[in-house]
C-alpha cells in the first residue's frame, strides 16, 4: 500500500458505480483494470508516472493531477458534488 494518501480523493465514474482513488497504489489498481482496447499513450504515461512516484522520483501530487486529467480525457471523472469521501 502507498505510504501517502492524496490530499483529496479522486472519483472515477464507471458504468454502474463511482470508484474512490486516494493514492498512487489506487491509481495503479485502477489502471490494471483499464480495458486493453482503451490503453493509449495517456495510459502508458500514467503507468510511468506511478512508477516514478513509487521510487520517489515524482511527487504523488503530480500523479493525482495527471490522473484527474486522464479520467477527464476518457470521460470518466466523476462529478463530486454531494459525494462524501
Amino acid at each position: 500500500m502507498s505510504r501517502r494518501m492524496f490530499e483529496r480523493a479522486i472519483f472515477a465514474q464507471l458504468e454502474n458505480y463511482v470508484r474512490k482513488i486516494a493514492s498512487v497504489d489506487d491509481v495503479l489498481d485502477f489502471l490494471n483494470d483499464w480495458p486493453q482496447d482503451q490503453r493509449d499513450i495517456t495510459y502508458d504515461v500514467m503507468i510511468g508516472a506511478c512508477r516514478k512516484a513509487i521510487t520517489g522520483n515524482l511527487p504523488d501530487s503530480a500523479v493525482a493531477e495527471n490522473f484527474r486529467r486522464f479520467l477527464k480525457r476518457h470521460g470518466s471523472l466523476a462529478e463530486t458534488t454531494g459525494l462524501r469521501a
